[in-house]
């Protein structure tokens, strides 16, 4: 029997008393086994490598991790499972990496797994991420929702207080949240597939804004397949073909000091029918369904 386990349950907040379950746990001959939730794990992603941490101990301590009544949470339970599955970690209950989640906390982990870069990411319950990000991240940094989308619930930090007034807003089912390394930068640009068809376009913020969202009141031009690094075409494609879509949008951010690149997320249902350069969105989209 393996002597460390760990127990992985719901989340923090849930109303199911664990109680009984963890006396029992605590019983088990032979082994010491820990409890905790899916919220209390502390994810930190990057290009370099990616942990989990349990009241502050990494999760490669234990021998074995069993996913335990966490179905109902897979936005957590997805990029746990496959972290651990990415170091080779023993745990139960590994059907848990086939939901293949699309939300921005299992795309920073999948990115991990095909190693394109990304921002540094944090993530836990919200009272773990205020303290951890403080003592990773220099201000500014950004904190945005975990399904989030069209630039809502995306903040530009720049001290403590930011961080309190975001704390309103973070209940389970709209406030899970990420913080996340902030990439200076004069634009991003987002890789529009559409078929085998590639668009590329330059969005600039608005003025006193660091959203490169078109919803949020940004700006976007085409500019040429031609323009773009082969490195970020190379991994563009990389994530493209770790999803699987044949339409998406691919963002990608060009650090103005060090001009490395941070790929930001993948959009599964890009603006087509409206935003910047719409005729040549349709146009691409015609081409695809054969018209």
């Amino acid at each position: 029997m393996p002597k460390n386990i760990l127990f992985l349950r719901g989340i923090s907040d849930s109303n199911l008393s664990m109680q009984p379950r963890d006396q029992a746990l605590s019983g088990i001959s032979g082994a010491e086994v820990d409890t905790a939730a899916l919220d209390d794990l502390v994810f930190d992603l990057s290009i370099e490598s990616s942990s989990l941490q349990v009241n502050n101990t990494d999760i490669e301590k234990y021998d074995l991790d069993v996913f335990h009544g966490t179905a109902p949470h897979y936005r957590i339970a997805y990029p746990a499972a496959l972290i651990l599955k990415q170091k080779n970690i023993n745990f139960i209950n590994s059907g848990i990496t086939d939901y293949a989640g699309i939300d921005k906390l299992s795309q920073y982990a999948r990115f991990g797994g095909i190693g394109v870069p990304f921002p540094r990411t944090i993530f836990s319950n919200f009272g773990n991420l205020k303290v951890r990000a403080q003592e990773i991240f220099d201000f500014p940094f950004i904190v945005k929702g975990v399904i989030a989308s069209q630039g809502r619930k995306n903040y530009l930090v720049g001290n403590s207080e930011d961080l309190e007034q975001i704390n309103d807003d973070t209940d389970y089912k709209t406030g899970m949240f990420v913080a996340q390394q902030y990439i200076d930068n004069e634009y991003d640009l987002r890789l529009l597939f559409i078929g085998d068809e590639l668009i590329v376009i330059r969005r600039t913020a608005a003025e006193g804004s660091h959203l490169n969202n078109i919803s949020a009141g940004a700006t976007g031009e085409i500019v040429s397949a031609d323009a773009v690094k082969p490195e970020i075409l190379k991994d563009s494609l990389a994530i493209r073909d770790e999803f699987r879509f044949e339409i998406c949008g691919i963002d990608v951010l060009v650090d103005t000091q060090s001009g490395e690149h941070f790929f930001s997320e993948i959009n599964s249902q890009p603006q087509l029918f409206g935003g910047a350069e719409t005729e040549a969105k349709i146009a691409a989209l015609e081409r695809l369904l054969g018209r």
